[in-house]
């Protein structure tokens, strides 16, 4: 294993390829073969084989973009008995989006399974969705703490046969606004259920919280300095003045030929503003169609179809530049984005790990800029050491980086 984690509790081996893990099932290999996966990824090729075999709880941290989801559902999926019609997986994400695409990854590799896979998320008719558990009972569960202790509490599907807990993207799960969701879906696990805590980023109160819940895990921690993606390049540019940085935003794509661009920014407001004025500066206020076509924006306050638009239409090239609140800042896989820009550095240090690893997926190649004012200089350089990560400023002729 390469010196990459800065723990590892376990002597694991490491699989070149998935047809050498130990039984892995020939229908789970026929379904990741034809989801497109070759080769396992560093995370993938380390934890799904001791995930499967050993039952023991997981702690496995690992960059943005390397295949966690993969990890975790073939390893999950092998643990399966499809001819139990009960509830054997639940996987629980911080957001709509994200689960949203778990269960796109679920349903291909098992797909050759003959097994039920559901989704339970908000913003979906519950009565319709009560039915359908009833009806089904399926094997997998993936969705949101809320909807999915809403369906536990009113026993809409049974956990009583539950086998594996995931909690993707573990350290927001585990934050205030879900722990209190969190533990009262623990209240209803069985007793051996196995879970697995899975992230880019595991602060340290995080992993002294797993300890109430968590036996003796394998864990796989990240070095600091293995944080940051190498396919990142991470740049700066300080604007001095907070309305420069619209400015900037502009000039960038007068300038350059990006295919995709994602701009974070740290509140629904800016959000909704920022699309409009960059439409209006680049477009010109009545050339509505390009307009739309061009520029796309997604924050928590839209409603779902919305924001399943706004996703959708940006994973299919239909719009440049998608203008975002934190919502997708996390575990969203958009496999072309060239370029990340923070117009807000995060309020959190570290989604700003999570956000720069919305570009540089699979091992592409990535950039990030962050526009800063004269007041965020020491933020920055706060988020420069904590990370332990190359953060330079951006050459004045930066039209040659893209």
């Amino acid at each position: 294993m390469e010196d990459t984690y800065l723990k590892c509790n376990k002597k694991l081996e490491v699989h070149e390829y998935f047809d050498t893990m130990k039984d892995l099932k020939s229908d789970i290999l026929k379904g990741i073969y034809a989801h497109g996966f070759q080769k396992p990824s560093k995370i993938q090729s380390i934890i799904i084989e001791p995930m499967y075999t050993t039952k023991k709880d997981i702690i496995a941290q690992a960059h943005s973009g390397t295949g966690k989801t993969g990890a975790f559902s073939i390893a999950t999926l092998q643990t399966l008995d499809n001819k139990l019609r009960e509830t054997q997986i639940l996987v629980l994400s911080p957001t709509r989006e994200l689960a949203e695409q778990t269960y796109i990854v679920y349903k291909a590799l098992s797909k050759y399974l003959k097994i039920n896979v559901h989704m339970s998320i908000g913003g979906t008719n519950r009565y319709e969705e009560i039915k359908k558990l009833k009806r089904e009972k399926p094997h997998v569960v993936i969705g949101t703490p809320g909807r999915c202790f809403d369906m536990i509490r009113n026993n809409s599907f049974s956990i009583k046969n539950l086998k594996c807990l995931v909690l993707d993207e573990a350290d927001e799960m585990l934050n205030f606004g879900f722990k209190t969701q969190l533990y009262d879906i623990f209240d209803f696990l069985p007793e051996q259920v196995q879970v697995g805590l899975f992230s880019a980023t595991m602060p340290e109160e995080i992993l002294k919280m797993s300890q109430k819940f968590m036996r003796e895990p394998i864990t796989l921690l990240l070095k600091a300095e293995q944080m940051t993606l190498d396919g990142i390049n991470q740049y700066f540019i300080n604007v001095g003045d907070e309305k420069n940085k619209f400015l900037f935003v502009c000039d960038l794509f007068k300038t350059t030929s990006i295919p995709q661009a994602i701009i974070f920014c740290n509140s629904k407001v800016k959000v909704d503003w920022l699309k409009e004025e960059i439409a209006k500066e680049l477009l010109g206020e009545h050339n509505t169609v390009v307009k739309n076509n061009f520029i796309g924006y997604i924050h928590g306050d839209m409603e779902k179809a919305d924001r399943k638009k706004a996703l959708d239409d940006f994973r299919d090239t239909k719009t440049r530049i998608l203008i975002s609140s934190e919502l997708i800042s996390r575990g969203i896989d958009i496999q072309h984005v060239k370029l990340v820009i923070n117009y807000d550095l995060p309020k959190v240090k570290t989604n700003y790990i999570h956000r720069i690893g919305r570009s540089g997926r699979m091992g592409r190649r990535g950039i990030a800029i962050n526009i800063i004012n004269s007041n965020e200089i020491k933020y920055l350089i706060d988020i420069r050491n904590t990370f332990h990560t190359q953060i330079d400023e951006l050459p004045e002729n930066y039209v040659g980086l893209f």
